[in-house]
C-alpha cells in the first residue's frame, strides 16, 4: 500500500500512483481550491483574470483527478497542454514532476520539481524534490535539499509548516539507503520526536532495528505502527514474518487473524493477508 498523501494534511486518502515508493513522503497543496481573484482589481481586469483563473483551476482539478485515480498517462498529456499555456505556474511544474515519478522517470521528475521549487520555495516543494532525488539514488543531493529546508524553517516562521517529521524522515531514508544505519536511526527518531504517531518512520525504524539485531524493539515498533494504522496490511505482514523468523508461529497467526477480523478492509489487502495466513498454516 502506497502512503503518499495527496493533501497537505493528515488525510487518509492516498495516491494510487507510486507502488514502489513506500517511504517517500510527498506534500501536495490543493491551491486550485483557493480563488486567485483580488478584490482591488478593476472590473475589466477582474473579468479577464477570472476567465484565465477559472480555466486554469478547472484544468488543475482535472489533473488532480487523474492523479488520484492512478491515470498518470492522462495526467501527463493534460499537463503538457497546461504547461504550454501557463509556463509560469509553479504548481503545474510540481504536478508534472509527481506525474513523472508515477511514470518511473525520476530524472525528468527532478527537472520539473527543481523548477517548481525555484519558482515557489517551500518545505513542501523541497520535500517533493528530495523524494525524486531519493528515487534517482541522488542521496547527498536529497540531503542538501532537505537540510536547506530545515535551515529555512529555523530562520522563519515554523508554524507555517506543520509536518517537519516528513523532512527528517526523508533524511533518514537517504542514510538507510546508503546503509548508514546509525544516522538513519537518528533521523527517524527526530521524525518521531516531532510526531510519535508517524507511521512511515515507525515502519522504517522497525526495519533498522531488525537489521541491527534488536528484535524486541522491532516488534514493539511494528505493534505501534499497527495501532496507528490498523487497516494497513504492511505492518501486519512485516510483524508476522518477524515472528516466524523468531520461531513464534502462534503469534504470527494471531496477528493475521486479528487483522482479518476487521470489517471494511480493502479487498486486495484481505486477499493477501488470507494468503499469508494459509501459507503459515500449511
Amino acid at each position: 500500500m502506497c502512503q503518499l498523501d495527496l493533501f497537505e494534511a493528515n488525510n487518509k486518502k492516498s495516491l494510487n500512483l507510486f507502488p514502489n515508493c513506500y517511504y517517500l513522503v510527498f506534500a501536495i497543496t490543493l491551491s486550485f481550491m483557493v480563488s486567485a481573484l483580488q478584490s482591488c482589481a478593476s472590473l475589466d481586469t477582474q473579468k479577464k483574470g477570472e476567465g484565465k483563473s477559472n480555466a486554469l483551476q478547472a484544468q488543475k482539478a482535472l489533473i488532480y483527478n487523474y492523479l488520484e485515480s492512478g491515470e498518470a498517462v492522462k495526467a501527463n498529456a493534460e499537463l503538457a497542454i497546461a504547461l504550454n499555456k501557463y509556463p509560469e505556474e509553479a504548481e503545474l511544474h510540481m504536478l508534472m514532476g509527481l506525474t513523472q515519478m508515477a511514470l518511473k522517470n525520476p530524472i525528468l521528475a527532478i527537472s520539473y520539481l527543481e523548477k517548481s521549487y525555484n519558482m515557489m520555495p517551500s518545505p513542501s516543494a523541497a520535500l517533493n524534490l528530495s523524494s525524486a532525488q531519493i528515487e534517482a539514488r541522488q542521496f547527498p543531493q536529497a540531503r542538501k535539499t532537505l537540510k536547506g529546508a530545515l535551515k529555512n524553517l529555523a530562520a522563519g516562521d515554523k508554524t507555517k509548516y506543520r509536518f517537519p517529521e516528513r523532512i527528517f524522515h526523508n533524511i533518514g531514508l537517504t542514510y538507510e539507503k546508503e546503509k548508514k544505519l546509525k544516522l538513519a536511526e537518528k533521523y527517524y527518531q527526530k521524525a518521531l520526536v516531532q510526531n510519535s504517531l508517524f507511521y512511515l518512520s515507525l515502519m522504517r525504524m522497525g526495519r533498522v532495528y531488525q537489521k541491527t539485531g534488536r528484535n524486541k524493539l522491532a516488534e514493539d515498533v511494528f505493534k505501534k505502527a499497527i495501532h496507528n494504522c490498523n487497516k494497513c496490511l504492511e505492518p501486519v505482514a512485516v510483524l508476522s514474518k518477524h515472528y516466524l523468523k523468531m520461531g513464534k508461529k502462534k503469534e504470527a497467526t494471531q496477528i493475521l487473524k486479528g487483522y482479518l477480523a476487521q470489517k471494511d478492509l480493502q479487498v486486495g489487502d484481505r486477499s493477501l493477508a488470507t494468503n499469508i495466513l494459509t501459507k503459515i498454516n500449511r
